[in-house]
């Protein structure tokens, strides 16, 4: 990562970068490159970065706090963290390519069953079939583009607050956890039961 690749990606928010020392230079075939550690999370979330984008240093580990956002700890500390509820890992293994109006890559892990599919009929509504082989759960990221809760938000404007989604699994509403939120995505943890076979997501819409 070097200064100019962040001055390109959000040239209004770059003076963090003027304190970084480079970590390593190297000089091959007649040029100089310079190496400079990831900025922390907190100066990369400032100047505009997505949750997804955001990686740590060698040695460390990305986890999420309780407050959604992403922290870089020392591995050491990476389980009992989690061990104690104080942090998630952010770990999504599988991307899945759903079309709607655009295409789109949902990242999601899931425990305990596998996804079949996943459609959206609208901007408010996430359906995804599972074939579940006992109890699991969903860690899903979902980019807001796609589907979205948003108080005062219909026809694509947004002028008010994030809302809670409403979840349903096997048509029945059940408790989830919202662990990220940034401005392009929000990440849910869905838990299910043994045999489930569809998880309903619903946004809604005031006006």
């Amino acid at each position: 990562m070097n200064k100019e690749l962040i001055r390109l990606m959000n040239p209004t928010k770059i003076l963090f970068v003027l304190a970084l020392t480079p970590l390593l230079t190297v000089t091959a075939f007649g040029a100089e490159y310079t190496f400079y550690p990831i900025p922390p999370p907190y100066y990369l979330l400032e100047s505009g970065w997505d949750l997804y984008q955001i990686d740590c240093n060698e040695n460390m580990e990305k986890l999420i706090n309780l407050h959604g956002k992403p922290i870089c700890v020392f591995p050491e500390s990476s389980s009992k963290l989690i061990e104690k509820g104080y942090a998630q890992p952010y770990v999504f293994d599988i991307e899945f390519k759903i079309w709607h109006q655009e295409p789109f890559d949902i990242k999601y892990r899931i425990e305990g069953g596998t996804i079949q599919n996943m459609t959206s009929p609208s901007v408010v509504e996430l359906i995804i079939n599972i074939d579940s082989q006992g109890p699991g759960k969903l860690d899903i990221e979902l980019p807001r583009a796609l589907v979205d809760s948003v108080m005062d938000y219909c026809d694509g404007e947004r002028i008010g607050p994030d809302d809670a989604f409403f979840v349903l699994v096997d048509h029945e509403e059940v408790d989830f956890q919202e662990w990220g939120v940034t401005d392009v995505v929000r990440s849910l943890s869905i838990a299910f039961n043994e045999n489930s076979t569809e998880i309903e997501i619903l946004g809604i819409c005031l006006v």
